[in-house]
């Protein structure tokens, strides 16, 4: 648990957020349409809050929530870096107010300060460290929830109160002045009273900003954007967002122009971008719908208006969902869980109805009832039709008719999976047998490529290759004096990141082909000393045909490649002019002719960052077989090639 969790306790939007978040970072199945982006309005009473305090007091008591404490200056002591650990509390209550504000007041509030240093101020310093224990304390906050123009949720706190019951505390001084440790025990008890005015009185103000960059950088995160300032009152609560599809800035397709010079910016800044863009679309349809009066709008138009049209119902918890929105949701909640339901049919229609025209399914289990399994591979999408309520379409649903004994598991006597790639590819049981190993793993192509992609989707996949010295910037002295004059001799090194996830399939010549999109391949100089300088920064799309993929040894991993198809779009380049096809060429040379015969001779292999035991692998034309006895170490990830 990160130290920051313990903050999430002060919003009793959270289990609400909290949902989204969960869901918003699975990427969708492979073959999915881009998820579109729709509105919701959310209403809830003060008559929930009830219910989401208890969820957040058990999140409080059981999920040892610990977080740090900068060096604070008290009255006669600067305290160092302190850790709150072991966060407990009786009980919590939350509180809406008019106008947009919340309070959350936690009640008997106990937590431990582990080994802390400190020094004394004034005229005679000395160094220390002292433990802690708080009890039977109280903190009340009370915050304002906003808007930001990105529709980013925005957590102003305007007041905070600490009322500490008791305070437990012992030190130790350190150095020449140990030898006062017993003499300034006296003095130390009136400096615990200083501590503690120091936490009703001075605390409050150094938690406030504290917790609103924790608050804020929580809620940032969230795949949802608000379209207006959320109304809060006394009594209810009235949100309305766009949920991003998955939960990640590549929700929002944007492009940087070629030929340009790009500075890397995080994941968090292109989501911003994305933001401001969705959020003043939303504004900008909304407002021109009122100017026009008119209130008859068409699906898509709809989807995006805000807030949306029907009135909410005089419920404590009531939602307005366009059929957008609630297609967002499905497929993110089909991402993330196992959906599945068996349906009891009547014992009316058993086995016995089948006996003359399907005598197997009979003698399987005879005049046994039958049951029907559903399960979700992929989330069924909602839309309008005009001689129906709404229209559902599922795809890729398994369905399994049950016959169920009077004792024992229900047996298959028909099963089906309908998948819109390969049936090869969705097998189940997939075809070859699990090794013998701790850990086995069989996976169609499919299921690598969806892991692939919530990988790139959840972290930052990046890996840099050094070139063996023989090939520096010397070689291109002739070519391109500007690479030579940026660093002169210096060896090359490359360095790959992943904007959108490789996909695996399959080919006939080769093992298996990576198919690369937007690829971020910066060719690097690396001079005697300090960083390494760029040279050439593209986004590159390949096929890549792997010809052998296996296991040297428990910790290396051999590969050898085939010749791959490029194309490029310049980023950045030293070289001037700039001409993308000559380019291309050039470094389509470079990899044909220099780096995969670097890495295909390297019979050592890449170095993986784990150490694996007795680890196996075997691919074939349309699945990954993987096993291990399981990992044993892991080291820092690098990559050497020899």
């Amino acid at each position: 648990m990160r130290p920051v969790a313990a903050t999430r306790g002060t919003s009793p939007l959270l289990p609400v957020l909290t949902l989204l978040c969960a869901l918003g970072f699975a990427a969708p199945p492979h073959g999915d349409a881009a998820p579109v982006s729709g509105n919701i309005t959310l209403s809830f009473t003060s008559n929930t809050l009830d219910v989401a305090a208890l969820w957040l007091l058990n999140v409080v008591n059981k999920r040892n929530l610990a977080f740090s404490v900068p060096p604070q200056e008290m009255t006669g002591v600067i305290v160092g870096d302190m850790r709150v650990e072991n966060i407990t509390a009786g009980s919590l209550s939350l509180k809406m107010m008019s106008p947009n504000k919340i309070s959350v007041v936690l009640q008997n509030v106990s937590t431990d300060v582990p080994l802390t240093r400190f020094t004394t101020t004034g005229g005679f310093s000395c160094d220390g460290v002292f433990i802690a224990k708080l009890v039977n304390s109280s903190l009340s906050v009370t915050m304002e929830v906003t808007a930001l123009t990105s529709g980013r949720v925005n957590t102003s706190i305007s007041n905070v109160t600490i009322a500490v019951g008791g305070l437990q505390m012992g030190f130790e001084l350190l150095g020449l002045c140990s030898f006062f440790t017993n003499w300034a025990s006296s003095m130390f008890q009136q400096a615990v009273v200083n501590v503690k005015s120091s936490l009703e009185n001075d605390m409050p103000h150094k938690v406030k900003p504290m917790g609103e960059k924790m608050l804020n950088s929580f809620f940032g995160a969230l795949p949802i954007l608000l379209v207006d300032d959320p109304i809060i009152t006394d009594e209810s609560a009235l949100l309305s967002f766009t949920v991003l599809g998955n939960g990640t800035a590549n929700d929002v397709s944007w492009q940087e122009p070629a030929n340009v010079t790009v500075n890397e910016t995080s994941i968090l800044d292109n989501f911003a971008q994305s933001a401001r863009v969705i959020a003043s679309t939303a504004r900008a349809e909304s407002s021109s719908s009122e100017a026009a009066g008119n209130e008859t709008v068409n699906e898509s138009s709809s989807a995006a208006s805000d807030p949306l049209q029907p009135p909410l119902p005089d419920r404590d918890i009531a939602v307005v969902a366009s059929f957008a929105a609630l297609n967002n949701l499905m497929r993110l909640a089909v991402n993330r869980t196992n959906v599945s339901l068996t349906l009891p049919i009547p014992s009316a229609f058993n086995t016995s109805i089948v006996r003359a025209m399907y005598p197997e399914v009979y003698a399987l289990c005879p005049d046994c009832p039958f049951a029907l399994s559903v399960a979700l591979k992929a989330a069924p999408q909602v839309s309008a039709r005009p001689e129906s309520l709404l229209v559902l379409n599922a795809t890729n649903c398994s369905l399994t008719l049950l016959a169920q004994p009077p004792k024992g598991d229900a047996v298959s006597a028909l099963g089906n999976e309908t998948v819109n790639e390969s049936s090869s590819a969705a097998s189940d049981p997939l075809q070859p047998p699990l090794p013998d190993r701790d850990i086995a793993v069989v996976a169609s192509f499919a299921a690598l490529n969806n892991l692939m992609r919530l990988a790139v989707n959840r972290t930052n996949v990046s890996l840099t290759l050094p070139i063996p010295s023989a090939f520096n910037t010397s070689i291109v002295r002739a070519m391109y004096p500007e690479v030579y004059a940026l660093c002169p001799d210096c060896p090359f090194a490359l360095s790959v990141a992943l904007k959108a996830a490789p996909q695996v399939s399959a080919r006939p010549d080769s093992l298996l082909v990576l198919n690369a999109t937007n690829c971020s391949l910066t060719l690097l100089a690396q001079p005697p000393k300090g960083d390494a300088v760029s040279a050439l920064d593209v986004l590159l799309s390949a096929d890549v045909p792997v010809m052998e993929l296996a296991f040297v040894d428990e910790a290396h991993l051999r590969t050898k490649l085939g010749p791959m198809n490029l194309t490029i779009d310049v980023l950045s380049s030293v070289i001037r002019p700039i001409f993308t096809d000559t380019l291309e060429g050039d470094l389509q040379w470079i990899i044909d002719r220099v780096l995969i015969p670097i890495l295909n001779g390297n019979t050592a292999g890449i170095p993986l960052p784990f150490k694996l035991s007795k680890p196996v692998l075997n691919v074939t034309d349309s699945q990954v077989v993987f096993g291990a006895n399981g990992l044993i170490s892991i080291r820092h990830p690098e990559v050497i090639l020899r």
